[in-house]
């Protein structure tokens, strides 16, 4: 098991392929070397096996879950730079870590309830798994970091001893070394035929952006590039052989326009009878929502962070910060319409188109999401999808 954590929603698939394995009758076995970030993911996604090990000399640091953020609106407000965003609407809080100094109203009220539900998932999941009441096991958890004897007192764990110990003991259980041995995970891994009916699997992770694949070397970060999802889904829409696409997401949002360019492609799907199935990740929130939403089907963990639907742009304006810390100064000639500057503040007009702007892109999620659920469009001056949720 890892010592460090995870994302929910992935210990959550962890936990549910143990009691898939186990309803074939055989047992799981388990050995962490601690529980030692604060957050309850990495226990759980183990707290199925039959019996958990817990190195003697570590501790269960497993407490509960935490949202930390840094707001800069009064940095950039004590050196003269302006954060100009535009949000639609007020759940949309991502922008807060420029504009504000402290949580909103509203970015406090989602961020409590995610976390809430996030939690709650788990202590329900891990008083199933080890048969203890919520609130003596919630009661154990909050007096948390434990000792390895605390925490096997407390039956969070079943022995305590190294890794080499656990790993007899499974053999034992097994029938011993004469009829069982130890082997690696990916002597597992199936060979799969290339011929005949198929289900496509079609992968993306990270922000979603436009154009093709376009990694940086600078970088490692995971981006989900529209041009490539949307080719993916398109080739297994004309191969006959494929019979239905698995489309796994796991993605904050990122560009609308590249997420339109994917809904197409699912659209296309659909409309040549090739079923589409969402598999969401650890989260599918905002653009991640909104490529998953007109699928056939979506599959989620509970504890998938979705939702978030809506727009947010904007830039932060440095000329005069510029000016006065170093006496540069940004002009501009303009030619035509109305122009919105990179570096300086908005004038009026550009101002009035910035905003308009954002807020049809915002109408616009608002009335595609709805549509493709087939549920009815709530009010978008309070609307609850705004929030990031737990399924």
């Amino acid at each position: 098991a890892p010592e460090m954590g995870m994302a929910p929603a992935h210990a959550e698939e962890i936990r549910q392929a143990l009691l898939d394995f186990k309803t074939s009758g055989k047992f799981v076995v388990a050995h962490a070397q601690g529980f030692e970030f604060p957050t309850l993911s990495n226990y759980v996604a183990v707290s199925a096996a039959d019996d958990i090990w817990l190195q003697n000399g570590t501790d269960f640091s497993a407490t509960g879950i935490m949202s930390e953020t840094t707001f800069l609106g009064g940095l950039f407000a004590r050196f003269g730079i302006t954060a100009q965003f535009e949000q639609f609407y007020e759940f949309k809080n991502a922008a807060n870590i420029y504009t504000q100094k402290d949580y909103t109203a509203e970015h406090r009220e989602a961020t409590t309830s995610l976390l809430t539900g996030v939690y709650n998932s788990f202590l329900a999941e891990i008083a199933l798994d080890r048969k203890i009441a919520v609130e003596p096991l919630k009661a154990v958890l909050d007096n948390a970091p434990l000792s390895a004897q605390q925490a096997l007192t407390s039956k969070l764990v079943d022995h305590l001893g190294m890794p080499e110990e656990a790993s007899d003991v499974a053999l034992e259980k097994a029938g011993g070394q004469n009829r069982a041995e130890l082997v690696d995970l990916a002597a597992y891994t199936p060979n799969y035929s290339t011929s005949g009916p198929t289900i496509a699997i079609v992968g993306g992770e990270g922000g979603i952006v436009t154009g093709p694949n376009n990694v940086s070397p600078f970088s490692d970060e995971s981006v989900m590039n529209s041009d490539n999802i949307a080719a993916a889904i398109r080739e297994a829409t004309d191969d006959d052989d494929v019979k239905a696409i698995v489309f796994r997401v796991s993605s904050p949002g990122g560009s609308a326009i590249a997420s339109e360019q994917i809904w197409a492609a699912i659209e296309r799907a659909k409309a040549e009878s090739k079923p589409v199935v969402i598999s969401m990740g650890a989260y599918a929130a905002s653009g991640g929502y909104y490529v998953a939403a007109p699928a056939n089907k979506i599959v989620a963990m509970p504890s998938t962070i979705t939702g978030s639907i809506g727009v947010l742009g904007g830039k932060l304006a440095v000329n005069d910060a510029l000016n006065r810390y170093t006496g540069a100064n940004i002009s501009s000639i303009e030619v035509g319409g109305p122009f919105v500057s990179a570096m300086s503040g908005a004038k009026r007009n550009g101002a009035h188109l910035h905003r308009f702007h954002w807020q049809s892109g915002g109408r616009a999620a608002f009335a595609d999401c709805p549509s493709a659920r087939n549920c009815q469009r709530p009010r978008v001056d309070r609307q609850p999808s705004q929030k990031p949720w737990p399924c």
